[in-house]
């Protein structure tokens, strides 16, 4: 069967059990139910009274959203970002196109999930429909084509902007496999940079981008050859997608997602990040970042434990049971992404964890993992 739940991205800040909020927009089609999306849910939330949001410049009419992100109308935002907008009345999707990103809207009474450049894994995010036009969530935008959000808690004003940014470009790459078949889908996409003045760099960065998505694809190879392909009526998928979740100061930084299934119930999905230097095309570590605090490791476990402990009853796990399913992980600067508040760290759980939960995510300032006021980025900039 085809487990649409776990084709969402599915990188979990929330409960076990999870949340369902009320989403909404334009068509009728099946979709699964919401799960907590990762770079949104590093955004602040907001005041309730919100009355517009600045995208690029351009302000829009907002209203407040039920989990503190601000919903814009679909077409205004649209409008506001530059990017065609066409509706397809058969499939009942919206294709938002801006520059070399594509993203598609599955839009139904309750829900919207947003798909990236061809991907198969889809976002899931918050909306409305209110006498027949559909607001999205501002992620909604800002995630798939790469907007830094701001916000104003004075005035409760949200700003989507695009300032400031690395110069260069960033599309889609594909794998293809020849185990894809009826039975058998594969779509494996990743991101290819471009526009670099150091070709090198850009080299280097495509390089390891697109190994990352062809040991995905091996892994999948290898796994379809094991079990002799799919039983009869049934069906593999083979599933990666991207999101650019820092491009500024000389770094851009990633997060790669793949979903898997291999019949039954449930289907697994995995995340990394990936982070780079345009400098020179070199990957960069986490502890290359925190190298001024020598106990960096032991302070990022530390406020990973307290946030556990501090957030127990509202995620639904405690800290024991976070132990129990982290045991034997070495070192909690393996995984992380950059973002623009700071970075987020890519906890993997073990198999004591419930099937719904495969990797918790924790957000930190710079300034809750340093011990001075410098930017571990200022060696970076270009």
């Amino acid at each position: 069967m085809n487990n649409e739940m776990m084709k969402s991205r599915n990188l979990q800040k929330v409960s076990a059990v999870l949340l369902s909020l009320s989403l909404a927009s334009v068509g009728t089609i099946a979709m699964m139910p919401l799960t907590s999306s990762a770079y949104a849910a590093e955004a602040v939330v907001i005041s309730n009274n919100v009355s517009s949001v600045k995208i690029d410049g351009k302000t829009v009419k907002a209203l407040a959203g039920s989990n503190g992100m601000p919903l814009v109308s679909l077409r205004a935002a649209a409008a506001a970002a530059g990017a065609k907008m066409t509706y397809d009345a058969k499939t009942r999707v919206v294709t938002l196109s801006q520059g070399t990103n594509k993203a598609i809207y599955a839009l139904d009474s309750d829900s919207v999930v947003v798909k990236l450049n061809g991907s198969s894994i889809g976002e899931r995010y918050e909306a409305k429909i209110i006498k027949g036009v559909s607001y999205i969530a501002v992620d909604a935008l800002a995630v798939p084509f790469g907007y830094e959000v701001s916000t104003n808690m004075a005035s409760g004003s949200v700003t989507l902007s695009s300032e400031g940014q690395n110069d260069l470009s960033i599309a889609a790459g594909k794998l293809s496999s020849t185990l894809a078949n009826g039975s058998t889908k594969v779509n494996i996409v990743y991101p290819v940079v471009s526009g670099l003045e150091k070709n090198e760099s850009e080299q280097a960065i495509n390089a390891a981008l697109k190994g990352q998505a062809q040991q995905f694809l091996k892994t999948a190879e290898a796994a379809i050859a094991k079990s002799n392909g799919p039983a009869k009526g049934d069906t593999y998928e083979f599933y990666t997608d991207y999101q650019v979740t820092f491009n500024k100061d000389g770094v851009v930084s990633f997060l790669l997602g793949n979903y898997t299934y291999l019949g039954g119930a449930n289907g697994t999905s995995g995340q990394t990040g990936m982070t780079f230097s345009l400098k020179d095309g070199k990957t960069i570590t986490l502890g290359d970042l925190l190298q001024s605090n020598k106990q960096a490791d032991s302070t990022v476990k530390g406020l990973i434990e307290s946030q556990v402990k501090r957030d127990a009853a509202a995620k639904g796990y405690t800290l024991e049971n976070f132990k129990s399913w982290t045991q034997g992980t070495t070192s909690y600067l393996d995984h992380f992404y950059l973002n623009s508040s700071g970075v987020t760290i890519l906890v993997p759980l073990g198999s004591s964890a419930p099937s719904a939960l495969n990797v918790l995510e924790f957000s930190f300032s710079w300034q809750q993992l340093l011990k001075n006021n410098s930017n571990p980025l200022d060696a970076y900039r270009m």
